[in-house]
């Protein structure tokens, strides 16, 4: 019998959630937890408040795979739509009863009408910025049928077209740039209507050529006008601009277009428009002038969204489909219940947590407790846009999919070295290049090792998997972390895996072949450089004691006598004591 015939996957689920075109209903699978109710907390302080501080927009900053987009999308949700559709998540899913009682205070009389972005699309510059929000408006859902009388550049532009002025059929001849696009004037009225923005700086080019010229709109004068006309027309009470994948739009960012999102960013103060930025990078990590970020800081509510593990553990379960129930407790049981040793494990992985966070571990067989718990920690620190946990899950080729194919009385557990092969490209696309040694252990060593057997196998990839994740962390020192390389914890990424007993003979070849070398204290360290890194920071520390306090920085090669010689002797006209002091 084969895991595939007793679990399986739920086919709704998405591994990559595309928040501009989202499956209806698909919101609602998203199961809230702290970083969440923190988000929608801010969310709420900053739009319904009086308070002009707090009136800020909000930038959600974490890694890929964290379910930042999907817990956007709830927001989304939970600020526009009807609140008869949206009130029985509240009751059944909010848990926090001051939370539950905010929003819906908050939308017994108010709602804000949503405009969706996401990533780069065409923009170059602040022109193309602003262009970019003007489509997003026009083609929002909640904005076709509004009837929006406000005038946008793409409105101008098609009026200049329209000018019985113009003859277009000598300028497309004329202007080899716009003949490659278009034909007739019909054409180039189609693709104005469809809000081509390439295509928009074309005209406009071509235009410009011809003497012929129109005004620019001020992006932030016509979302006001925009959010207007919202009010007046009753659609809600405010909008708020929703940016996923924004990380794209910092990387290309220049001066004119931080000047348009700080003036936009503004608004949300004396007005009902908000940002609400979606990036796996903050500002602070990347090259913008130290005097614009402290604009960006002072316009932001800037929250970190982490992956939380007992959010994981919930998810993660709530996507493994039990085909048959009764098979799948059965075969649990087996393993959990065969060894006291499961329970010492899983308290250590859980730091002694809840109950519940305990249970959802077991809850996630045949995917091994340690597999689940580094899952998490990929999930925080290294995840990306192919590389996330849930699309290890729906994986076929290295992930969860290709291991329910195995037979049930073969690998027993699901075990760490499936990680190692499934997020070995994230490893290597890391833009700090922080795991090169890492991965040349692994390309020189990997045949050697396959030589050895495959359980040998299994074991060096969990061996590279905790250095890699070691490494993140930047561990000095702390034994017993479920991430040092140790023997024990090494040994316990494969417990129950049905050969622990060849653990011990296959890390004695990995240590006295040179592979990967043992240290004296047992853990199975690759080294980041050239002197070992726990002596470094010993090092470092014994120096940090020594000059704790000004006395021992001063008392060092005899500061103190030449300072006191120097200042105190030679200098001064009276004479007096000097008393040095340390810190208090």
């Amino acid at each position: 019998m084969k895991y595939s015939e007793i679990i399986g996957l739920q086919e709704y689920f998405h591994p990559v959630f595309n928040i501009e075109n989202e499956t209806v209903n698909y919101w609602k699978q998203f199961i809230p937890n702290d970083q969440f109710y923190e988000v929608l907390r801010k969310t709420i302080s900053a739009i319904d408040t009086s308070e002009p501080s707090l009136r800020k927009s909000i930038w959600i900053q974490g890694t890929f795979g964290t379910g930042k987009s999907h817990a956007a999308s709830v927001i989304k949700h939970l600020l526009f739509d009807d609140y008869e559709e949206v009130e029985n998540y509240i009751n059944e899913n909010i848990d926090d009863s001051s939370l539950k009682s905010k929003i819906k205070n908050y939308r017994g009389k108010n709602k804000l009408m949503p405009i969706v972005l996401k990533g780069l699309g065409s923009i170059s510059n602040s022109r193309t910025f602003a262009l970019q929000i003007e489509k997003a408006v026009r083609t929002s859902p909640g904005f076709k049928d509004l009837g929006i009388v406000t005038t946008s550049d793409f409105d101008r532009l098609i009026e200049k077209v329209n000018s019985p002025l113009i003859d277009w059929d000598s300028l497309i001849k004329k202007h080899d740039e716009l003949s490659i696009y278009v034909t007739t004037k019909t054409d180039i009225l189609k693709k104005l209507n469809a809000y081509d923005i390439d295509f928009f700086h074309v005209i406009e080019g071509t235009l410009n050529n011809e003497g012929v010229h129109f005004s620019h709109s001020d992006i932030t004068k016509w979302l006001v006008e925009v959010n207007n006309e919202v009010i007046a027309q009753k659609k809600a009470d405010g909008i708020i601009i929703i940016w996923d994948e924004f990380t794209s739009v910092m990387d290309s960012i220049n001066s004119g277009i931080i000047n348009q999102l700080q003036n936009i960013a503004e608004l949300s103060e004396k007005n009902n428009i908000f940002l609400y930025l979606i990036s796996h990078r903050t500002p602070h990590q990347h090259t913008i002038p130290k005097e614009d970020l402290s604009r960006m800081n002072d316009r932001f509510h800037i929250i970190q969204y982490r992956m939380e593990p007992i959010t994981t553990y919930h998810i993660i379960a709530a996507t493994i489909k039990k085909i048959n129930i009764e098979e799948w407790r059965r075969q649990q049981a087996e393993i959990f219940d065969s060894s006291t040793q499961w329970d010492d494990l899983i308290n250590l992985l859980t730091n002694n947590h809840s109950a519940s966070a305990k249970s959802k571990l077991k809850d996630l067989f045949p995917i091994h407790p340690y597999t689940a718990y580094l899952s998490t920690f990929i999930a925080r620190n290294l995840g990306s846009t192919n590389r996330s946990i849930f699309g290890f899950l729906y994986d076929k080729e290295f992930g969860f999919l290709n291991y329910l194919d195995k037979e049930i009385n073969g690998e027993r557990l699901l075990t760490a070295d499936y990680l190692w092969d499934f997020f070995a490209k994230a490893f290597e696309n890391d833009q700090e290049a922080r795991f090169n040694q890492v991965l040349d252990k692994y390309r020189l060593n990997i045949q050697r090792v396959q030589e050895h057997g495959e359980n040998c196998t299994k074991v060096f990839k969990g061996i590279l998997l905790l250095n890699v994740l070691f490494k993140v962390i930047e561990v000095t020192g702390e034994e017993g972390s479920p991430v040092t390389p140790s023997t024990e914890n090494i040994t316990s990424l494969f417990m129950g895996s049905g050969f622990e007993k060849e653990i011990p003979e296959i890390l004695s070849f990995i240590d006295e072949k040179g592979i990967v070398t043992k240290t004296p204290s047992g853990d199975y360290l690759i080294e980041f450089s050239s002197l070992p890194i726990r002596e470094i920071e010993q090092a470092k520390e014994s120096v940090r004691n020594q000059f704790k306090d000004i006395i021992n920085v001063l008392k060092y090669a005899q500061v103190d006598k030449d300072l006191e010689k120097s200042i105190f002797k030679d200098n001064i006209y009276r004479w007096f004591d000097p008393l040095f002091f340390g810190q208090f």
